[in-house]
């Protein structure tokens, strides 16, 4: 319950409002806002801005029917056009002699083309003081020193050390670096190899692997990736040949590498003639 001071305290506070709400009526009523009109439209012929009006009630640039010209300054009005008739004379030879006019070549008097012979004229002309200079190819940066860890015996021989081989098997990442691989697909549609694309530079060529070869198998173990190939090396880490069957152009052949210094083989006698 409201004690009696608290009910004519909200009484008195509730009058106020009311009061203070119908004065603002009253003002409002007797005192109306100014109404804004828009800008007047400007004379016919004279310059609009079109930032002095909104674009929704904007009034007309003009109200006749036909646009007015406005004229240019003369400062701005461009020059009127010279017409000028150009004569052409003969050019007199200074020693008196008339000049002559160049003779047609056959193949303009036969086909009467003028034009093509007249370019074929030009042709000669740019080629007459030699071969006309070809667009000179940009060299080729050259490829770094062979490493010396490989070494070449024979024709489908080399020597590896096995340090080299090692190093790439425990850097996978880095074999990527040599070269790109696809798995390859034999006659029935399963996997039987791998097939290598090489760049200009890598160790891979002085071994004796070529771009577009297709790698089958290690000493009988089939290989289809990297991964398998470095997973057979580690079967046979500790022996001293490996055969990398391989096939070149439609050819099957063996590439053989040694991991261990094979003997030196003594040469050959000579053949003494008697």
């Amino acid at each position: 319950m409201l004690s009696p001071p608290d009910v004519l305290r909200t009484a008195f506070a509730g009058a106020s409002s009311v009061l203070l709400h119908v004065s603002v009526l009253l003002v409002a009523w007797w005192h109306p806002w100014p109404e804004v009109r828009p800008p007047e439209p400007p004379p016919d012929g004279a310059p609009v801005s079109l930032a002095t009006f909104d674009y929704d009630d904007a009034p007309p640039l003009s109200s006749s029917p036909t646009p007015v010209a406005t004229p240019t300054p003369p400062d701005e009005a461009p020059p009127a056009p010279v017409h000028v008739t150009a004569t052409i004379e003969p050019i007199a030879d200074p020693d008196g002699v008339a000049a002559i006019e160049p003779t047609p070549s056959p193949a303009a008097t036969e086909t009467g083309d003028g034009e093509k012979a007249a370019a074929e004229s030009k042709k000669g002309d740019s080629t007459s003081h030699g071969a006309k200079a070809k667009n000179p190819r940009k060299v080729p940066k050259p490829c770094p020193e062979p490493v010396a860890d490989i070494e070449q015996l024979g024709p489908a021989e080399w020597f590896v050390q096995r340090a080299l081989i090692e190093y790439y098997a425990d850097h996978i990442p880095e074999i990527d670096k040599l070269g790109s691989v696809w798995v390859h697909r034999g006659a029935d549609g399963k996997p039987d190899g791998f097939r290598i694309g090489l760049p200009r530079c890598t160790v891979l060529r002085q071994g004796g692997i070529k771009s577009g070869d297709i790698v089958h198998d290690i000493n009988g173990i089939k290989i289809n990736n990297v991964l398998q190939a470095v997973s057979a090396y580690i079967r046979l880490r500790k022996e001293p040949l490996l055969h990398l069957r391989v096939t070149r152009k439609k050819e099957s052949m063996m590439l053989n590498y040694h991991l261990e210094q094979p003997p030196k083989r003594a040469p050959k006698p000579k053949k003494t003639k008697k």
